[in-house]
């Protein structure tokens, strides 16, 4: 549902290059949420209000939602290899894939969903949240399993490792608490 929400509003950011990164209000979707069926669960308190910042300033490759190939659970962010890619939020990094071990994992059969994420960082929120950055270049030296961070703090250079046909970019992923793994 976060996802569903997030995606929305990244989307109606447009892909307009000019865009300047900003803070995402999820707290007025409430209503869409509920008007689209995608509850499957009893409803919960509302949440506080939050925000996230923009990952990286680029435009919008590629929105949230079912593709041919089918569903795709993320907001692909266009740039070039080597652009910073920042933390959405304050969290506190709970998996990171690098490029070695994506090597490794892509070497020993191309179609796992390690290989195809690519190098990657996940980074666990207060409210339960994880976000994901996939497909970097580089993962921010020093950065490891459990350091705390704060919004707009690097994690790593984008890239498209995992990807063979598409053009630089970040896959950007928002799973909401309990909604599981799919890596």
């Amino acid at each position: 549902v976060i996802d569903f929400v997030r995606q929305q509003m990244v989307k109606s950011a447009g892909v307009d290059p000019s865009y300047e990164p900003t803070d995402l209000d999820i707290s007025a979707y409430e209503g869409d949420i509920k008007a689209a069926g995608l509850l499957n669960r009893p409803a919960a308190p509302p949440p506080p209000r939050s925000t996230m910042a923009r990952p990286t300033p680029g435009p919008v490759l590629s929105h949230f939602g079912t593709r041919r190939a089918g569903m795709h659970y993320g907001v692909d962010f266009a740039g070039s290899i080597g652009d910073p890619v920042l933390a959405a939020a304050p969290g506190k990094v709970s998996f990171i894939q690098s490029r070695e071990a994506w090597e490794r994992a892509n070497a020993k059969d191309p179609k796992s969903k390690g290989a195809r994420a690519g190098a990657y960082v996940e980074v666990k929120h207060d409210d339960g949240t994880v976000s994901r950055y996939m497909h970097l270049d580089g993962i921010y030296q020093g950065l490891k399993v459990g350091d705390t961070i704060g919004a707009r703090e690097r994690l790593g250079t984008l890239g498209r490792t995992g990807v063979v046909n598409d053009p630089a970019h970040l896959h950007f992923e928002l799973r909401a608490p309990g909604a599981g793994s799919n890596r």
